[in-house]
């Protein structure tokens, strides 16, 4: 879950993807038990430690992780001053298991039906928003996403826990997410908004051309439907430079999100609106697993104070 003051900060539950976190952070025991919403197998693709299959939840501990979201909402808010929320339901998190096909594959009223994967994203929503309201609450999907297999062998640190590769991504996602979005406008029609990632990104890789066929319009179409649509909000993410994102502000109505050039330009708000070139970040600092290390991460100068820095490859790039 992403917690908003002026930007958001993702609250989520990585299911499966876990690997244990550091020891730094743990101490003796740093074992998590590997859940989600079926026990479907995943592919090692040359991770360091094998994969565990995961177990499925029981439909009682679904209730739990329903709540412990709704609780993570209201601390956020109201423990810890956050202006609202947003739940990861994106990139083949907790969420996202349920929803696809491909991982979900459950008997019971959470699985089969579009209607029925939906059914956890739909009450994780519902839950924060009893706890926050609905101005303070809104949700992040990534139609096109195959989760964390884009990745392939690349191991992500995140919030003390390690994502390695798995096999997600529909053969057609318009249905689900077209359902859920569809519900969402129903149930939540003051929901803050929705967050979208784009096809274009893949993984940490943002492609050449879009593939056929995929879009989120469909999305679009049906948020911005309806009565009250002046009210509800799109935010579209992914790998976005500056001409990008007011091209699509402009041709779509679209908020813009930008995430990964945050790391090594601090002052991205700044460079945007005065037209400065980025600095390019030094991927090898990134997601380093069982590292507590700031370097890369937090000392990226502002514009007008760069030093020449082999350690950060600190490039420039007028995107």
């Amino acid at each position: 879950m992403r917690c908003m003051r002026k930007d958001p900060i993702s609250t989520y539950n990585s299911g499966p993807w876990g690997a244990p976190p550091t020891p730094q952070l743990t101490g003796e025991d740093p074992t998590l038990p590997h859940v989600s919403a079926s026990a479907v197998p995943l592919p090692d693709q040359g991770a360091a430690t094998p994969t565990p299959t995961p177990r499925a939840l029981t439909a009682g501990e679904i209730q739990t992780y329903v709540e412990l979201y709704a609780t993570a909402a209201h601390n956020a808010v109201y423990l810890a001053g956050f202006d609202g929320v947003e739940v990861h339901g994106a990139n083949g998190y907790l969420v996202d298991q349920f929803l696809q096909d491909v991982s979900n594959v459950r008997t019971d009223a959470y699985g089969g039906s579009v209607q029925a994967r939906a059914r956890f994203a739909l009450e994780v929503v519902e839950a924060v928003v009893e706890r926050v309201g609905e101005s303070r609450a809104a949700i992040r999907f990534s139609p096109w996403s195959t989760g964390q297999g884009e990745l392939l062998s690349s191991i992500i640190s995140y919030l003390f826990l390690v994502f390695v590769g798995c096999g997600m991504g529909m053969s057609d996602p318009k249905p689900t997410f077209g359902y859920v979005v569809g519900e969402l406008r129903r149930r939540f029609p003051r929901l803050s908004y929705i967050h979208v990632v784009e096809p274009r990104v893949s993984g940490v890789t943002t492609l050449a051309h879009v593939p056929e066929g995929q879009s989120n319009d469909f999305i679009r179409e049906i948020w911005g439907s309806g009565d009250g649509v002046h009210d509800r909000r799109l935010i579209s993410a992914g790998g976005y430079n500056r001409n990008l994102g007011i091209a699509q502000a402009d041709a779509k109505g679209d908020l813009i999100a930008y995430g990964r050039p945050f790391i090594a330009n601090p002052d991205l708000p700044y460079r945007l609106a005065k037209d400065v070139p980025l600095a390019i970040g030094a991927r090898k600092w990134y997601y380093r697993y069982g590292s507590l290390d700031p370097k890369g991460y937090t000392d990226y100068p502002p514009a007008g104070e760069e030093t020449a820095s082999k350690d950060l490859f600190y490039v420039e790039s007028k995107l």
